[in-house]
């Protein structure tokens, strides 16, 4: 995704400078027919553009270093938790990779200019006037196939930061299945050396508990072995009795949390059907599970699952494993997973890693003082890390909200190029055409005819840009579906409003230079002459 963001921008750059490169290049003719005049090759005087357009590229690529460098730091400074930032860094590849870049930009850039010396004369350009002289259909074929590019090339990406945005929006409405407000969490790992023993274990969680509850203020407290929204913990498989998988099939999986009777109410999960686990689930009673209704409906959606029995982690010794409750829905697989989850008491197993959840009134930097203290009080020793609920669902939206940012920076890189290109070539048209306009305007043409003259083909380059753009969306979306939650790749609500926006854009881009055109005073024109 940041690799096809960075690639789009730079083609949009490259047309850009290629279109302005191009316009300079036809100011330029009566000077390069002076130099043909004077003896210089149609080859020197490719070589000398070439030169200049890389010289041109070089300096931006070496700009672009110094931007990034002090960027690194920035970001550093602004976002210091950013997954694996100290690895990132500007060495030599990476600084032979930009020049290596700038070199092959500044040779794109320079075929059009170059081609055009190597095809055309120099002679007519020189007994040209320079006030009179037009373009060639051929240069302006060109000069619109480079701002069509621009806006062909802008669409995919606004389309990408649309869908990113759209889904990213979507994800903060999903139903969590759980209160994330006014509790916190402790995460806490056994170590294996001093707790081999499985009845150490389950005196710590009791200990604990016990302590925990005991802290004032805290009104639920439970344990499980993982967290929602993005901590499936383990995951298990099973195989129901009264639906046995086929020979020669995977067993279905699903999240397998491992829980006190007390964390339902610590996390705010509201019960669907049958009931929680209590005290008679001890290790010697029959296994038993919780499940939520996405579970429910997914395996048995004609009838009651209370009271299913399955082969739970492919153990055909083991007694079957009886469901027991119904619980609402949990992402513990991302906000967009289904929801689909199994709990299992901690009495019936031996869990030796586990998240201490507890909802109070109290601010979460007392509560965590508290729970420290009663961590302490069981084993001094160990080292724990805390977030409250509310942060690990921030955390859940962090990788969507940097998509959605980064190609929504590139998105408007952009549409600004692309602005500033068809802005550029109808300002040079108008400047071009500007005797041709203020003949018009003195003959009793209107103002807004040449406005509008001068819109209408700016706007035709734009619209079949956005055309175009709409068959490289199509290639897009093959990268994008992955990514997006609740939105398809190619959804009409974003496509139209994207390609009304660049439309939009670019109507802004080609009317000032309309507005101009119209304004030209056709005396000091002609009085010129």
């Amino acid at each position: 995704l940041f690799a096809g963001g960075v690639i789009l921008v730079l083609l949009v750059a490259i047309a850009n400078v290629a279109t302005l490169v191009l316009v300079r290049a036809s100011a330029r003719e009566h000077e390069l027919s002076v130099r043909a005049a004077l003896g210089a090759t149609r080859g020197r005087i490719a070589r000398l553009m070439i030169t200049e357009c890389i010289a041109l590229t070089l300096l931006a690529g070496l700009a672009g270093l110094g931007i990034a460098a002090l960027s690194l730091r920035l970001v550093a400074d602004v976002a210091p938790n950013l997954p694996r930032l100290a690895e990132v860094g500007l060495g030599a590849r990476a600084a032979a990779f930009a020049v290596m870049t700038a070199l092959v930009s500044g040779l794109l850039v320079s075929i059009s200019p170059v081609w055009g010396v190597l095809r055309g004369g120099q002679s007519a350009a020189l007994r040209a006037d320079a006030r009179r002289a037009g373009t060639s259909r051929r240069t302006n074929l060109v000069r619109g196939a480079l701002v069509t590019a621009e806006f062909a090339l802008a669409l995919p990406l606004l389309l990408g930061a649309g869908l990113l945005l759209n889904s990213f929006l979507r994800l903060q409405r999903v139903e969590l299945g759980f209160n994330p407000d006014g509790a916190v969490s402790v995460n806490i790992a056994l170590p294996s050396a001093r707790y081999s023993n499985p009845a150490d274990v389950q005196a710590f969680w009791r200990n604990l508990e016990a302590r925990a509850r005991d802290i004032p203020g805290v009104t639920a407290l439970g344990f499980s072995s993982s967290m929602p929204p993005n901590n499936g913990g383990d995951v298990n498989n099973f195989d129901l009795l009264d639906h046995p998988t086929p020979a020669g099939e995977s067993q279905p999986v699903v999240p397998w949390n491992i829980i006190t009777p007390g964390f339902f109410d610590a996390m705010g999960i509201r019960m669907v059907d049958g009931r929680l686990f209590s005290a008679a689930d001890s290790a010697t009673a029959p296994p038993v599970v919780v499940v939520s209704r996405a579970w429910a409906r997914h395996y048995y959606p004609r009838e009651n699952a209370l009271g299913k029995r399955m082969i739970s982690g492919g153990c055909t010794t083991c007694a079957p494993t009886t469901v027991v409750g119904i619980v609402a829905d949990v992402k513990f697989l991302g906000l967009q997973g289904d929801g689909e989850a199994a709990y299992a008491p901690v009495s019936q197993d031996n869990p030796t890693g586990m998240a201490l959840v507890a909802r109070t009134p109290r601010s979460a930097a007392e509560t965590y003082r508290a729970l420290r203290g009663a961590i302490s009080a069981v084993d001094p020793e160990l080292a724990v890390s805390e977030i409250t609920l509310a942060e690990r669902v921030d955390q859940s939206l962090a990788d969507p909200r940097r998509w959605t940012a980064m190609i929504g920076a590139f998105a408007g890189a952009a549409l600004l190029l692309a602005a500033l290109g068809i802005f550029g070539l109808m300002s040079y048209i108008v400047r071009q055409r500007r005797r041709e306009l203020g003949v018009r305007l003195a003959l009793g043409a209107e103002p807004g005819a040449l406005t509008w003259m001068v819109v209408s083909r700016g706007m035709r380059y734009a619209i079949i840009g956005t055309v175009a753009g709409l068959g490289l969306s199509l290639v897009e979306s093959r990268w994008l579906g992955s990514l997006l939650f609740g939105v398809g790749a190619m959804d009409p609500s974003t496509l139209v409003p994207v390609a009304l926006i660049l439309l939009f854009v670019g109507l802004l881009a080609c009317w000032i230079p309309g507005i101009r055109a119209g304004r030209i005073a056709p005396v000091e024109v002609l009085s010129s002459e």
